[in-house]
């Protein structure tokens, strides 16, 4: 289970992205209906585009609501599920057009829609690239929605060579939708991990910085506990205490793995290498 801390890193990585992903949203969108104006459907643009703009200004504005705030009093998991509802109307969106142009849209139309909607899912790695749920809901309502389109389209077109161009779409929309799915899973393990990463190393610099400074203000007895091979060799329950591991993990170990590489870790080392005190 990712620690709370974790959490709230992958929503703010996702929310620094916002304002450059609405521009791009609304640009697609007045490009999508600029491109599907012609097939007569105004009613449907109309909507369509009003729809993606009302969720485009919904997604600013909660960008907005934390931009001044602090990350500290975020519920990470209710965030999680906002943008994962905005990820849901955008897939959902994007996923009628292709189903629409599917039923109503001339070869030239259709193929350009395509494109973009093939872009616009391209784009969920950037979009998503540190929230799977969202990205899940994006990628597989925009691509269902372009798997049916393709198979309305070529189902209303004349030829075996269209029949067969909509089942090799159908198939790479498919297989490309994996793809973007597992590269997501994989940005977000790795985040997590480098996360993860950065908190030990945070807190191993404050533990060496909290045991220099008792060593000196109480001349703890702590180096007297550590042989010549820098082995702890009778740790006090104070040590334990101030480096967060319990006796029996510390009989034994090695005094500076207890940190992560670091600049304290660094003076400490050259403390115990000379024996002197850290003052």
């Amino acid at each position: 289970r990712l620690s709370r801390e974790v959490q709230i890193a992958l929503i703010e990585s996702s929310l620094k992205k916002v304002p450059s992903i609405v521009v791009g949203t609304v640009f697609n969108a007045v490009l999508a209906s600029f491109i599907f104006w012609s097939s007569g459907r105004i009613g449907f643009v109309v909507g369509w585009l009003t729809l993606n703009l009302v969720v485009s200004a919904l997604r600013f504005r909660h960008w907005q609501s934390w931009r001044d705030r602090p990350l500290s009093e975020m519920n990470p998991v209710r965030e999680e599920r906002t943008l994962s509802l905005f990820a849901l109307a955008g897939g959902l969106l994007w996923g009628n057009m292709m189903i629409a142009s599917g039923f109503w849209s001339y070869p030239v139309q259709f193929a350009l829609l395509a494109m973009l909607g093939g872009g616009v899912l391209t784009i969920a790695i950037v979009t998503y690239g540190t929230l799977f749920r969202a990205a899940l809901a994006f990628i597989t309502s925009l691509a269902s929605g372009g798997i049916i389109g393709w198979i309305t389209w070529t189902g209303m077109a004349s030829g075996s060579l269209a029949g067969h161009m909509g089942w090799a779409a159908v198939i790479m929309i498919g297989t490309f939708s994996m793809l973007l799915l597992q590269t997501v899973r994989d940005n977000e393990r790795m985040f997590i991990a480098k996360v993860r990463g950065e908190m030990a190393l945070r807190e191993s610099a404050e533990t060496v910085q909290m045991l220099l400074q008792d060593f000196a203000s109480q001349s703890a007895d702590w180096i007297r506990l550590v042989d010549a091979e820098g082995r702890i060799t009778a740790p006090s329950m104070r040590f334990a205490a101030a480096s967060r591991h319990s006796l029996a993990q510390l009989e034994a170990r090695r005094f500076l793995d207890l940190f992560e590489p670091s600049p304290e870790k660094d003076m400490l080392k050259v403390h115990l290498a000379i024996g002197s005190p850290f003052r």
